[in-house]
């Protein structure tokens, strides 16, 4: 498996929506649209399923797990089918660590080294936002519409799709220059307790190193607290 590919297997929780004639409204009526709804997230995910990664020549269908906490932490790990490791990383807030165990390496920068692979600048909240399904809408200007089905909100560069009835968000892309570079579609949903979370997702990253990818998740725990191990093997090398 190429370095690359091991690169973007780290982005699959980031990762065109057609808006139809509607009506605009103030997103923060709530008479039409509770943005709190959409905003709920976990205090911490435990998560475990497949990923399938797909470019022009191939497709990879290997197994994933995931432990993140909000405002902290995101830890995953990639393995082969067999359960021999690939990859094992974390972002924090404004850092990213990866473990390549197929060339033996480690990898420690700045969060912001994933941008040139997404053409976006994610942050932290962004990321966990996706991994959960939620909205990450801080405290930037937001333009919302309504249709027969769907609310569609652009905030910034991105454009989320939220189903009118249950509040669910169906899509959300990353709009630049009238090109999509990110599209994260949210296929089916799992009723855990008092969340609706994501159990399967199609992302696709249109950069020049163009991929697609489908997660499946069927084991899904939600606030409760996980252990983390993440120590740099000592005979590997560092990336600089």
């Amino acid at each position: 498996m190429s370095k690359t590919y091991l690169f973007f297997i780290t982005l699959f929780f980031l990762s065109s929506c057609k808006i139809f004639k509607s009506t605009q409204y103030s997103s923060t009526n709530k008479k039409y649209f509770n943005i709190s709804l959409i905003e709920h997230q976990p205090k911490w995910i435990s998560l475990k399923g497949k990923i399938s990664i797909k470019n022009q020549v191939q497709n990879i269908d290997l197994n994933i797990q995931v432990k993140a906490k909000k405002d902290s932490i995101i830890f995953f790990s990639i393995k082969a089918p067999l359960g021999i490791e690939l990859l094992r990383g974390k972002i924090l807030p404004d850092s990213v660590f990866i473990i390549d165990r197929v060339k033996k390496t480690y990898l420690h920068k700045k969060l912001n080294h994933i941008y040139p692979y997404t053409n976006q600048d994610l942050n932290f909240q962004q990321l966990y936002a996706i991994l959960s399904g939620s909205a990450y809408f801080d405290n930037t200007s937001k333009k919302c519409t309504k249709n027969e089905t769907k609310y569609i909100c652009t905030v910034r560069d991105f454009i989320y799709e939220i189903d009118l009835s249950t509040f669910k968000i169906l899509t959300l892309t990353s709009n630049r220059n009238n090109e999509n570079f990110l599209e994260c579609k949210f296929l089916t949903y799992s009723k855990q307790e008092k969340y609706y979370f994501p159990s399967s997702m199609n992302i696709k990253i249109n950069t020049p190193k163009s991929l697609e990818f489908f997660l499946e998740y069927n084991n899904i725990v939600l606030d409760r607290k996980q252990q983390i191990r993440f120590n740099k093997p000592k005979n590997y090398a560092t990336v600089k």
